[in-house]
């Protein structure tokens, strides 16, 4: 009876050490993997961070390029005859007396309405039928006024230029053709004669673009 219940006392000791083996060996295992676990929770919480940041930075790159690219921003400009270095009236005199006008704009604006607003007087002496007034963009004819006699002491003739024909620097043109006679003339006769007021001008509505920052374009 003494040896089984020594036996017993064995097995449960034995038993007892067993289970504590067990119970260590899971401890270790817990604290060692725990950090990891911990570590990895935390990178994982800083990369969603730090991805939201890039992205909400991207979002305002985009925003503001989107609002470089998209400035729908129009102006009006007017030009009087006089400001373009017309110190007084233009007088065309002769046969094909001419007369040249430079415009200029900004390489940054695109025109996309063009209007000349002209101001002229001709000599009741021409015949209308043989006479005209031409008015020329960068070598281009936009249009050609008639001279009628009923008229001649003076009009206001409103004329849509071609927007597309204007460049940086532009050359205006006005030329008389004239003529008093329908047989041999003087091409210096006093009776060819037309007058423009230098009050006349143009009226440039324009779209400005955004360039990039390029020394080139100086």
């Amino acid at each position: 009876m003494a040896k089984l219940r020594k036996c017993l006392n064995f097995m449960l000791v034995l038993n007892d050490r067993r289970l504590r083996k067990v119970l260590l060996g899971m401890a270790v295992a817990a604290c060692t993997s725990a950090p990891g676990v911990v570590h990895a929770k935390k990178y994982h919480q800083s990369s969603r961070v730090e991805a939201a940041d890039a992205t909400d930075a991207t979002d305002a790159t985009d925003a503001a390029v989107t609002t470089k690219k998209n400035p729908d921003d129009y102006e009006h400009y007017t030009y009087t005859f006089e400001e373009l270095g017309a110190l007084g009236p233009i007088e065309l005199q002769g046969v094909d007396g001419y007369r040249n006008l430079t415009v200029s704009t900004r390489n940054d604006d695109v025109v996309t309405e063009a209007k000349l607003k002209l101001n002229y007087a001709w000599s009741p002496a021409l015949i209308p039928e043989l006479s005209h007034l031409k008015v020329m963009l960068n070598d281009e004819l936009m249009t050609s006024l008639p001279l009628p006699h009923e008229n001649s002491n003076g009009q206001v003739s409103d004329i849509k230029l071609d927007p597309t024909m204007f460049v940086d620097f532009n050359k205006f043109k006005l030329q008389l053709i004239g003529h008093y006679t329908r047989d041999c003339e003087d091409p210096l006769h006093s009776t060819l004669w037309a007058n423009i007021s230098n009050k006349s001008k143009f009226e440039l509505t324009v779209r400005r673009l955004n360039l990039s920052n390029d020394l080139a374009l100086l």
